[in-house]
C-alpha cells in the first residue's frame, strides 16, 4: 500500500507500475528531506514483494549511506544480487541518501546500475543532486514540498492544538516529517514549562534534547544531529514568539523582566544557528540567566 502525503503524482506512476508488474531497474526518488521518500520507498518496496516487513527480507538489501565499511557492504550486494531470490520473485536494493554516500563506494555501486539484472530492482533516495551518471541510469521522481492545504491536514490528523498550528506549519516549511518530529517532542513545551521549571529540571531538559556528539562524519550521527537542532531551533522560536505576545499584555514594571528575557532567548537562537554550535551549553547559559 502507498500513502504518504502530498506528491500524488509521484504515488499513481509507482502504483501504474504495481498494476502492470512492469518495473525500471533503478529508481530514484530525489527532493528535500522530511517530504516521505524514504516512507514511500520502503512501501513501494514491501509492494512489490509483497511483504509487510522487508527488514529481515530475504530478498531486500538496505543501505544506508554513512554506515561504516561501505564499499565492503557494496560489494557483498554486488554479489547477493547475482543470485536468485529465495522468496520473492525479484530482489529489492533500498539505498537511502544515496548523494552521501561516499565517492569511492559510489563508483562501486554504480558497476551494478550499469549492470542491470533483470530481477533486481534498485530504489534509491536522495536530498541533493548525485553524480549524472547515477542519476542518468534511474527513472527519476522528484517530491516537492506540500501546498497549505495539505499541511493543515497532516497538523489536523496529528492533532495539534490550534495556538500551536501556525507556528509549526511555518517552521516545516511544507515538509509533513518536520511535523511529526516536533509534535513528538516538542508541542507540550511552551513558555510556561520555561518559567514555572526550577533549574534542576531545566538542565535535566538541556541535557535530554541535546545532541549527543558522536561522529559526525557518519550520516545517521548527521542526520540526527539535524532533526534534534531543527526542533530545538522550533522550540526557542515559539518562546520567542510566546514572550512577545506577553510584552504586550504587560505594565511598565513587569515588562523589563519580559525585554531581558526576550534579548536572551534572541541570543540562544542566533547562537543555535550558527555551524559547530554547542547545543548543550547554550541552553544552559540560557537557563541559567531566568
Amino acid at each position: 500500500m502507498l500513502k504518504i502525503y502530498g506528491n500524488k503524482n509521484n504515488q499513481d506512476f509507482l502504483r501504474k507500475n504495481l498494476e502492470d508488474g512492469i518495473f525500471p531497474h533503478a529508481y530514484l526518488f530525489r527532493g528535500a528531506r522530511h517530504l516521505g521518500k524514504k516512507t514511500l520507498a520502503r512501501q513501494f518496496a514491501e509492494s512489490i514483494i509483497n511483504s509487510e516487513d522487508i527488514s529481515k527480507h530475504p530478498d531486500v538489501m538496505i543501505l544506508e549511506s554513512g554506515e561504516d565499511e561501505m564499499i565492503k557492504k557494496v560489494r557483498e550486494i554486488r554479489k547477493k544480487i547475482c543470485l536468485s531470490p529465495q522468496r520473492a520473485s525479484r530482489k529489492i536494493v533500498l539505498c537511502y541518501n544515496v548523494d552521501r554516500m561516499r565517492l569511492d563506494a559510489l563508483n562501486t555501486f554504480l558497476k551494478s546500475l550499469e549492470e542491470p539484472l533483470s530481477d533486481v530492482i534498485f530504489i534509491l533516495t536522495a536530498s541533493r543532486e548525485i553524480l549524472p551518471t547515477v542519476e542518468s541510469r534511474c527513472v527519476v521522481l522528484k517530491f516537492f514540498p506540500l501546498s497549505n492545504r495539505l499541511m493543515r491536514e497532516v497538523v489536523k490528523k496529528n492533532g495539534i492544538s490550534e495556538d500551536m498550528s501556525e507556528l509549526i506549519l511555518r517552521f516545516s516549511m511544507g515538509r509533513p516529517g518536520l511535523i511529526y518530529s516536533f509534535k513528538n517532542e516538542l508541542t507540550d513545551k511552551g513558555l510556561n514549562f520555561l518559567l514555572n521549571s526550577d533549574i534542576g529540571e531545566l538542565l535535566d531538559f538541556a541535557t535530554k534534547i541535546s545532541p549527543v556528539k558522536k561522529n559526525a562524519s557518519k550520516l545517521k550521527d548527521a542526520v540526527a544531529t539535524d532533526n534534534i537542532v531543527a526542533n530545538i531551533r522550533f522550540l526557542l522560536y515559539n518562546w520567542i514568539g510566546e514572550t512577545r505576545e506577553m510584552m504586550l499584555l504587560e505594565n511598565s514594571t513587569e515588562k523589563k523582566k519580559t525585554v531581558n528575557l526576550l534579548k536572551e532567548l534572541l541570543r540562544a537562537y542566533e547562537l543555535i544557528n550558527m555551524s559547530g554550535a554547542n547545543i548543550k551549553l547554550i541552553l544552559e547559559n540560557l537557563f541559567l540567566t531566568l
